[in-house]
């Protein structure tokens, strides 16, 4: 979405208040948490579970519902009290630059995949870390890629309610490329995909979000 810096902070500002619920992603980790209070220099949440695996000065993201979409900030924390009811504090986030709305919400999981990037001689296995209808994040065996390789992408949506499971085929491009010894992780864009396809991703997202963090007012 292309938004001015003014228009990106007056939704900030009017989203971000007490009790207001989302989630707050560190690492690999995503916890649902809500608002407790806003100030012009500090914002403080909900403590989440993972609390004891965060620290002072440690990168986070907050995921919140705003009137137009999902609304994402990066920051950092400042201070975590000991007392839970006390929440964790986290900077203001105060560069646009930061601040960003996304069409569609993500999701953590733990997803077997099997990926072909074009002129690869053999299909991959590894797993997806996060999907959205726009695209996933992938962990599997380093290997020669570059950016904006097409890949083809082999996953199946566990079933969510009563929707069934969903085979999925679909076509991807690498975004971005973290490499490490024995592992690589891709961002992968969908592209050209069916309104279908879009939709059975989302729902899978929307219904899971739900499920684990009631409040949030998502619509599919």
């Amino acid at each position: 979405m292309n938004n001015t810096s003014s228009e990106i902070l007056n939704t900030l500002k009017e989203t971000l208040k007490p009790d207001t619920p989302g989630i707050l992603v560190f690492e690999d980790y995503w916890c649902p948490i809500s608002v407790i209070s806003v100030t012009e220099n500090h914002i403080r949440i909900s403590k989440p579970l993972i609390v004891d695996k965060m620290y002072v000065g440690a990168g986070v993201a907050l995921e919140l519902c705003s009137s137009r979409g999902c609304l994402v900030f990066h920051t950092y924390v400042i201070e975590i009290p000991e007392m839970t009811i006390d929440g964790i504090v986290l900077d203001y986030p105060q560069d646009p630059g930061n601040i960003f709305l996304r069409k569609y919400w993500r999701l953590s999981v733990n997803l077997p995949v099997i990926l072909k990037p074009m002129a690869h001689p053999q299909r991959l296995k590894g797993k997806i870390l996060n999907i959205s209808a726009g695209g996933i994040l992938v962990e599997t065996q380093p290997i020669e890629v570059g950016i904006n390789t097409p890949v083809d992408i082999f996953f199946t949506l566990p079933p969510v309610g009563t929707s069934l499971k969903e085979d999925m085929q679909l076509v991807g491009s690498v975004t971005h490329i973290v490499r490490q010894e024995d592992k690589l992780k891709l961002s992968l864009k969908f592209v050209g995909m069916f309104p279908d396809d879009e939709q059975k991703i989302n729902k899978f997202v929307v219904s899971m979000l739900r499920n684990s963090c009631p409040m949030l007012n998502i619509l599919y």
